[in-house]
């Protein structure tokens, strides 16, 4: 039992096993849909025009991770509820700690439309450092939406850290090679 558990150790040490930081949410986008992720921010949200702003420039970062299975935002601005996939919704609770959450309406586990909930409380407290901070906890909400769940084992060197101040700390501000073989993982 002694040597097996020498031999062990020596292939652990000699050939590493080759981790990933991602984790899955089990949750998924068809093909179809991944390539047509419609997104629409509440006529009434506070801050429209600047969280329009902000979720186009995160959405970008993860359209440029990776090129086959690749996601596709668009703004989408007419009927919304009837085209969008990714609605955003603000709301204002200064007691939370919360800064953004995401609810999923699935059919078994594809995705059929993702909500977005952005607290706005954060935002007139002057919690965000600058754009990027924003920009990295929309970013962090959009792993949610593409089927990422949170990763703690790696601390703040990754994106889907579950507290947006270690990865803002960290200057992760957009999607790392973890987050890219979480989507290939799911979409190939």
């Amino acid at each position: 039992m002694r040597k097996l558990l020498v031999i062990f150790s020596l292939v652990l040490v000699f050939y590493p096993v080759n981790v990933s930081a991602y984790k899955l949410s089990g949750y998924y986008w068809s093909s179809w849909n991944l390539r047509h992720l419609g997104w629409w921010v509440s006529d009434d949200a506070y801050y429209r025009d600047y969280i329009r702003f902000i979720f186009r420039r995160a959405a970008e970062s993860w359209e440029n991770l990776i090129s086959k299975g690749s996601p596709n935002f668009y703004e989408e601005s007419f009927r919304p509820h009837e085209y969008a996939s990714i609605l955003i919704y603000t709301y204002n609770y200064s007691d939370s700690d919360t800064l953004a959450y995401v609810k999923f309406t699935t059919w078994g586990s594809k995705l059929v439309i993702v909500r977005i909930y952005i607290n706005i409380a954060p935002l007139e407290k002057g919690y965000y450092i600058d754009d990027y901070h924003f920009q990295a906890v929309l970013a962090h909400e959009i792993g949610h939406v593409l089927g990422l769940a949170h990763e703690s084992r790696y601390g703040p060197t990754v994106l889907m850290y579950g507290s947006d101040g270690y990865y803002v700390k960290g200057r992760i501000y957009m999607p790392q090679e973890d987050d890219r073989n979480g989507l290939i993982a799911l979409y190939g």
